[in-house]
């Protein structure tokens, strides 16, 4: 049996030049190589549990404008997927939420338009603003 602990871990867990999310996803791995280990009986506790990784910070995004919205659905009007860009564009949903609409979705009378998750259920609220 091995026996390392969180705080090692933690100490060795030092990179360079890598990104916050590189480190995460090598902090991913490492759960995973550990939690197999645990499984295998090399290790008799998993040392990930109280792991600090690094935040990624969220990534600023540009929005359109309301000119270049206006632009863009004038653009798009002759194409053929007119209506999934303007759905995209005046509600924010993703490219998937707008696919997976179903006509049991919408709610012509109240004006509303339920978003659906992969399982098929109502999303409380999206994802992000």
């Amino acid at each position: 049996m091995y026996n390392i602990s969180t705080m090692d871990l933690q100490q060795g867990l030092t990179f360079e030049g890598l990104t916050a999310r590189t480190i995460r996803g090598i902090y991913g791995t490492l759960k995973t190589a550990l939690r197999q280990a645990m499984a295998w009986g090399l290790l008799g506790y998993d040392p990930t549990v109280g792991l600090r990784a690094p935040r990624v910070p969220r990534k600023k995004r540009r929005v359109l404008s309301l000119e270049e919205i206006t632009a863009l659905l004038e653009a798009a009007k002759p194409y053929k997927y007119y209506l999934v860009i303007r759905i995209l564009a005046l509600t924010g949903m993703r490219l998937g939420e707008a696919l997976g609409l179903r006509w049991q979705d919408i709610d012509f009378k109240k004006g509303i338009l339920t978003i659906q998750g992969g399982g098929r259920r109502a999303l409380p609220d999206a994802k992000t603003d």
